[in-house]
């Protein structure tokens, strides 16, 4: 659990995130990831109800961090 002042970390790297920073939201672990640290291995990625993307489905799009 973060302290009040403590920034928020990507899931993978731990560095903190900044604002407007590209990142996924980390179903599993329930916090940010960096678009970089991600990649584009289609077995890291889920659908909006935490399901393995099915055949076909493309690869979410990253969304600028905001604190």
């Amino acid at each position: 659990m973060l302290e009040a002042d403590e920034p928020e970390r990507c899931t993978i790297c731990g560095k903190a995130l900044k604002d407007s920073d590209m990142v996924y939201f980390d179903h599993g672990d329930g916090g940010y990831v960096h678009s970089e640290c991600a990649g584009d291995d289609r077995e890291s990625f889920v659908d909006d109800e935490g399901n393995p993307l099915a055949e076909g489905d493309p690869l979410p799009k990253p969304f600028p961090y905001e604190a």
